[in-house]
C-alpha cells in the first residue's frame, strides 16, 4: 500500500496459501500434456500467502515462521467432509505482493531467509513465486538505493532460475509458469499498460487523472502475448496473480483521485483475457478474506497472519478452504468450476453498443442476440459493483432478437460501468455522460472522434479501431462519442450484412466491439428501414446537441431541394440552436444512387442554406480518402475510408492509408487531425467559428 498525503492504511500481514489443484481433463486442453492413471490430469497443489512486511513497525516474524511451518506439514492432511480427500504435496507457494514494508535491502533479505526461492535456501519446504506490491519500493527501473527498485529487480533476477517458468516479460519483471496443464501469470502490482504513476486522464475535459501505486511496468501488454504464445485456443486453466482485487479499497480508497488502479486497467484487462480460460485471480493488498466476483471469475483474498486457503482442482471442479494455522482447523469452503472462459455471451450477435438521442442525462444501451433469452443489465458508477438494481430486458424486436434499454437522469460527465449478463457469461462497457452544453452554462470544449467508410474486411477495420481504443486511453477526454459518415454495412437493410460487417464477431475485429461498448456512435446511414437504430429510431434525419456542438445528420435519400420539408426542417433545426459549432453530417446514399452525384446536389442544394445559418463543418463520407476544402466559410470534409485502401482525393490531401479524425472543440476554435492507424498524422487544420454567417470571415489554417 502508498500512503497518500496523511492518511495511512494500518499494515496487515496478508496471508493466503491456496492449496491443492488437480486439473482435470478438459476438452480442449493442449496436446501432449502428462496423465495420471486412467487418463486423468495429474493433481497439482500449491500454497499462497500475500502482505508479509517483512521490517514493518511491530512485525512479528514468529507468526509468520508458525505459518510456514503450518505449510510444510499440510500435505496429507484430511480435508473438511464439505472438500473430501487430502491435501496434497505443494508444487510451490505464490505471493502477491507488499514482501516487505518499503523495499530496503535488509528487508528483502529477512524475506530471502525464511521463503528462500527453489525450497532449499529457508525455512520454507517448497519453490516461491512471487509478485511485488506497492510496500515493495519503487519500480524496478528506478535507482540503486533502498526502496528504490531493489525488490523488484530481485524478482527480475530471480526469475531467471525460477522453478518451471515458461515466460519471462521483456523487462524481466512479469512471467508465468505451468504446472501440468495449469497455466499461471504473475503480472506483479497490477495489470496496466502505464510507465507512470499515475493514469493523465484530462482533468480539463473533466476525465478524473488519479494517483496510484507504482507503474504497472508493461504488464498487461506482457499477459496479452503470453497468452496467445502459451495458451492461445487450448481451453487450458488459467489463474492470473497480482496485488490488486476489484473491491473500494483497491479502485477508490480515497475518493475519485486516488486509486491503486483504475476501472479503465481493469476493463482492459478484460477485454485482454477475452475467449481464455481464466478460472480465478489471486490478489493481496485489501485486508480481508473475502471472495468477490467480477464478471463470473473469482477473486480469493485471505488477507491474515495465520489464515490461508487450501484449493483444489479435480476434473472440472475447484474447491477451496481456509485453514487456521493457529489452531490447525479448517473454516469455511467453497466450490467453483474450472470452465469459466471469459468470452462473450455466445448468444450474444450484436453489441452491446452506445445510442446517444441528445438527452444529455440519458444513454441507451442496445445489442442483438441470435434467440430471445433472458438478458440482465448491470449498471452503475462505484467501480464494478454495479450498485443499481440489475435490470431484466426483453427483446424490443422479438422477431429480430433485438434489445434496447435507456439509462435516465445521467449526471453530465459522469462514468457509467456496466455489463450485460447472459446465461452466467459477461458482456463489459464503460462510457461517460456528456459535458452540460456551454448553453446551459456548461463547458464551451469538447474532444470527439469521427470516422467514416465501409469496410467490408473487418481485420483491417480493426487496426484503426485500435488506433481509436488507445486514443481514448492516451487522452480520456475522447472518451466522448463517434461520429460516423456510413455506410455500415453494404446493404443496411440487411441484418446479415450487419452482422458479417459492422457487428462482426470475427477475433480480429474486437477493438470494433470495444470502441461499440464506450463510444455512443452517432452517424448517417443509407438504409430507408434503418436497421441501424443509430438515430434512436427518428425516422429520416435528425440532430443532437453534445457539448457546445450541434450536429444534424441527414438523410440523403430524401429530397433536400429548396421549399421542401426536409430543406425547411433543417433551416428551423440550424436556426433554433445556441450551440457554438453546428456541423452537417451526410451519408453515403442509397443503393442505386451515384454517391459523388447525389452529395454534388444535395451540397449545391445546402450550400446557400450553411452560409446563412452559420455552419461550420460539413462532414460526408462519398469519397474513399480524407479531404478538406473551405467554401464560402464552410469547411467541408471527407471522411471516406474506416479500413480500406482508399483513391487519391482530388482537394487538399489525401494518404492511402486508413484514417479516422480527432476533432477538438475549445471556445470558438476547432482543431481536427486525421490520423492512420500507426498513430501518423496524415493531415491537421484548425480553424475559427464566427458569429452570425458562415461565409462572414470564417477561415481555415492548414498546420
Amino acid at each position: 500500500m502508498r500512503l497518500i498525503g496523511s492518511v495511512r492504511r494500518p499494515v496487515a500481514t496478508f496471508c493466503l496459501c491456496a492449496g491443492m489443484l488437480l486439473v482435470g481433463d478438459l476438452a480442449a486442453q493442449q496436446a501432449g500434456a502428462p496423465r495420471g492413471a486412467a487418463g486423468a490430469r495429474p493433481e497439482v497443489t500449491f500454497l499462497h500467502i500475500s502482505d508479509q512486511h517483512y521490517g514493518a513497525k511491530n512485525f512479528d516474524p514468529t507468526i509468520l515462521e508458525a505459518t510456514i511451518d503450518a505449510m510444510n506439514t499440510l500435505a496429507g492432511t484430511p480435508y473438511p467432509d464439505a472438500v473430501g480427500g487430502v491435501v496434497g504435496t505443494p508444487r510451490g507457494v505464490i505471493m502477491t505482493g507488499d514482501l516487505t514494508d518499503g523495499g530496503a535491502v535488509t528487508q528483502w533479505q529477512g524475506f530471502f531467509s525464511e521463503w528462500g526461492l527453489t525450497g532449499k535456501e529457508g525455512r520454507l519446504h517448497f519453490p516461491v513465486y512471487e509478485g511485488a506490491g506497492n510496500h515493495d519500493g519503487g519500480p524496478s527501473t528506478r535507482g540503486t538505493g533502498d526502496g528504490r527498485g531493489f525488490v523488484r529487480r530481485q524478482i527480475s533476477e530471480r526469475n531467471r532460475t525460477r522453478p518451471g517458468v515458461v515466460n519471462r516479460s521483456t523487462n524481466g519483471l512479469h512471467y508465468s509458469w505451468d504446472w501440468e496443464d495449469l497455466h499461471l501469470v504473475c503480472l506483479n502490482e497490477y495489470a496496466g499498460t502505464d510507465g507512470e504513476e499515475r493514469y493523465a486522464g484530462n482533468p480539463a475535459y473533466n476525465r478524473k487523472m488519479q494517483q496510484y501505486g507504482n507503474p504497472a511496468e508493461q504488464s498487461l501488454q506482457f499477459l496479452r502475448e503470453d497468452l496467445a504464445a502459451r495458451v492461445g485456443k487450448s481451453g487450458r486453466p488459467v489463474i492470473l496473480t497480482q496485488h490488486y482485487g476489484f473491491d473500494g479499497f483497491s479502485f477508490h480508497p480515497w475518493g475519485e483521485k486516488a486509486s491503486w488502479w483504475t476501472e479503465e486497467h481493469a476493463l482492459r484487462l478484460w477485454e485482454t483475457i477475452e475467449g481464455y480460460n481464466v478460472i480465478a485471480i489471486l490478489n493481496g493488498h485489501d485486508g480481508s478474506e473475502s471472495i468477490f466476483d467480477w464478471h463470473g471469475i473469482k477473486n480469493y483474498h485471505m488477507d491474515d497472519t495465520v489464515r490461508f486457503g487450501v484449493y483444489r482442482v479435480s476434473g472440472d471442479r475447484m474447491t477451496v478452504a481456509q485453514r487456521n494455522s493457529k489452531t490447525g482447523t479448517w473454516e469455511t469452503s467453497s466450490e467453483q468450476s474450472t470452465r469459466i472462459n471469459s468470452s462473450l455471451p455466445p448468444e450474444l450477435a450484436w453489441g452491446p453498443y452506445l445510442m446517444y438521442n441528445g438527452d444529455p442525462g440519458e444513454m441507451t444501451i442496445a445489442w442483438r442476440c441470435h434467440t430471445n433469452v433472458p438478458v440482465k443489465l448491470h449498471w452503475g458508477k462505484d467501480y464494478f459493483r454495479y450498485e443499481n438494481p440489475v435490470v431484466e430486458v426483453k427483446p424490443a424486436d422479438g422477431v429480430n432478437h433485438r434489445y434496447n434499454h435507456s439509462l435516465s437522469g445521467l449526471a453530465p460527465d459522469s462514468r457509467i460501468n456496466f455489463a450485460l449478463e447472459i446465461n452466467g457469461k459477461y458482456a463489459p462497457g464503460m462510457f461517460y455522460t456528456q459535458p452540460a452544453s456551454s448553453a446551459a452554462g456548461g463547458t464551451n470544449k469538447v474532444k470527439f472522434l469521427a470516422i467514416g467508410g465501409l469496410c467490408t474486411k473487418p481485420a483491417e477495420n480493426d487496426r484503426l479501431y485500435q488506433a481509436m481504443y488507445e486514443k481514448i486511453y492516451e487522452d480520456a477526454a475522447y472518451h466522448t462519442f463517434l461520429l460516423h459518415t456510413g455506410p455500415f454495412a453494404a446493404n443496411e437493410s440487411s441484418l446479415a450484412d450487419w452482422d458479417k460487417g459492422f457487428f462482426a464477431r470475427d477475433p480480429g475485429a474486437k477493438h470494433a466491439r470495444y470502441i461499440q461498448s464506450r463510444l455512443p456512435i452517432l452517424g448517417a446511414t443509407a438504409s430507408p428501414k434503418l436497421i441501424a437504430p443509430f438515430n434512436q429510431g427518428k425516422p429520416g434525419s435528425h440532430s443532437f446537441n453534445y457539448g457546445p456542438v450541434h450536429a444534424a445528420v441527414l438523410d440523403l435519400a430524401q429530397d433536400w431541394s429548396p421549399g421542401s420539408g426536409t430543406h425547411e426542417w433543417l433551416k428551423a433545426d440550424l436556426a433554433s440552436t445556441t450551440n457554438t459549432w453546428k456541423v452537417l453530417v451526410l451519408g453515403r446514399p442509397a443503393p442505386g444512387q451515384n454517391a459523388q452525384t447525389r452529395i454534388s446536389e444535395v451540397l449545391k442544394q445546402l450550400q446557400p442554406l450553411c452560409e446563412a445559418t452559420g455552419v461550420d463543418v460539413c462532414f460526408d463520407g462519398w469519397e474513399r480518402g480524407f479531404s478538406h476544402a473551405k467554401v464560402n466559410g464552410v469547411m467541408h470534409v471527407t471522411l471516406g475510408n474506416g479500413g480500406e485502401a482508399t483513391r487519391t482525393a482530388t482537394t487538399t490531401s489525401s494518404d492511402p492509408a486508413p484514417f479516422y479524425c480527432a476533432i477538438t472543440v475549445v471556445g470558438d476554435e476547432l482543431t481536427l487531425q486525421a490520423l492512420g492507424s500507426t498513430g501518423s498524422v496524415i493531415d491537421t487544420f484548425s480553424m475559427k467559428d464566427m458569429p452570425g454567417s458562415a461565409g462572414a470571415g470564417a477561415t481555415a489554417v492548414d498546420k
